[in-house]
């Protein structure tokens, strides 16, 4: 009869006693693991409607506060002369309506100043000179003024068009369909936002 050491005696106890106490365990460790089959989900065509509304909201917006920067920035562009150094190469400033921008290879002196030129003058051409230790570009403000324009023109006719459908409200976009009318000229209130209009 072969005997046991104690390494072994102990390993056959703990392998006894685990078999009483977790009988599941051990079956569900000897089994063989199967993954369960991938789902395909479908396209969702509403979430992608929701991101390009997002998007399509952002793009408005941004291109009105850029459309009322470059008209405000523009009017002081042209009353007022602003120069500024932040750096020891860098040169920008406001002046006839344009933004200026030079770079010089010596070493500027740090400065800003204000000064009026005493009535309302315009540059309308992008001026570009390049000299052998600098150079500098002046770009009018209406260039950015029409970007922001043509970059929100889609968006606010999209949305434009959007409240204009019929039957929906033309102030909110909420469905306007078998309300009753409210007075005798066929008007019916919006009860989102309490807009008057044509019932559908």
């Amino acid at each position: 009869m072969e005997t046991l050491n104690s390494m072994e005696f102990t390993r056959t106890v703990f392998r006894f006693q685990s078999h009483l106490a977790y009988p599941c365990y051990h079956l569900s460790m000897n089994a063989p693991t199967v993954n369960p089959p991938t789902r395909i989900q479908p396209k969702n065509r509403h979430s992608n409607s929701v991101r390009f509304a997002r998007l399509f909201w952002w793009v408005r917006w941004i291109s009105v506060v850029g459309v009322l920067a470059s008209v405000v920035v523009f009017v002081i562009a042209s009353t007022v002369e602003m120069k500024g150094r932040p750096g020891d190469h860098h040169e920008f400033m406001l002046d006839r309506g344009r933004i200026c921008y030079e770079y010089d290879k010596s070493v500027l002196v740090n400065t800003f100043y204000i000064q009026p030129m005493g009535g309302f003058h315009t540059e309308w051409m992008v001026d570009f000179h390049k000299y052998p230790t600098s150079w500098f570009i002046r770009i009018p403000l209406w260039i950015p003024f029409v970007l922001f324009v043509g970059m929100g023109a889609y968006p606010w006719i999209r949305h434009w068009r959007y409240l204009r459908r019929p039957g929906y409200c033309t102030g909110c976009g909420y469905p306007l369909h078998g309300l009753a009318t409210t007075a005798s000229d066929s008007q019916c209130t919006c009860p989102e936002c309490g807009l008057g209009q044509p019932s559908s």
